[in-house]
């Protein structure tokens, strides 16, 4: 089992730097280079990363601050 949870980790490790790539404006290309894995895969990640972020109650909850200029 430690194995897996080793696993895991580096899994959850690649999936917060294809995450803070693609906040970052970088392609599908560029990812799959840095985290060495194909373009379907970051494809299907981010997908993933935001289907779950758009179920958080984050979102919910937000309202932009309002400016008197």
């Amino acid at each position: 089992m430690i194995f897996g949870a080793l696993r895991d980790d580096e899994k959850e490790k690649r999936n917060k730097t294809i995450q803070d790539m693609f906040m970052a404006c970088y392609s599908e290309d560029e990812i799959a280079k840095r985290v060495d894995v194909n373009k379907t895969t970051i494809n299907r990640t981010i997908e993933r990363l935001m289907q779950s972020s758009t179920k958080t109650k984050m979102h919910q909850s937000f309202s932009p601050q309002l400016y008197d200029i």
